[in-house]
């Protein structure tokens, strides 16, 4: 378990422009601890500062964006799943089945072959005994 007073050295260690392997080996901590204490706990002004600002590609709401991380798109879980859900919509695509030759639509990425589960059996069943 790391104290406070190592933690203070790090971000002052990391203040002073050493990697996270030379912190390591002088904290006697490994390099991905001390990473992540300087992630956790930003030390001065500038790395506040850092923070860009995006919108929200549902609604247009402001996002901080926090450097070293992956660059937000929502502002919530709510217009993330509005937004995929929106965009998933299943679209209607006009086929012919392969038994009847009848007319159908089917919905969606879905490549549906047989206008019904009666068609689809008897193809099956065709195949099975062939």
């Amino acid at each position: 378990m790391m104290n406070e007073r190592q933690k203070e050295l790090i971000l002052v260690l990391r203040d002073q422009g050493l990697t996270y392997r030379e912190i390591a080996e002088r904290t006697h901590v490994t390099p991905e601890n001390a990473r992540n204490i300087c992630v956790r706990y930003p030390q001065n002004a500038s790395d506040e500062a850092t923070v860009s600002e995006g919108t929200c590609i549902r609604c247009g709401k402001p996002i901080a964006q926090i450097p070293g991380t992956k660059s937000k798109k929502f502002c919530s879980d709510y217009c993330r799943r509005n937004f995929y859900n929106k965009k998933l919509v299943h679209k209607p695509h006009i086929r012919v089945c392969e038994r009847c030759g009848n007319e159908f639509v089917a919905y969606g990425g879905y490549k549906k072959r047989f206008c019904c589960r009666e068609c689809m059996n008897v193809t099956k069943e065709q195949k099975h005994d062939a």
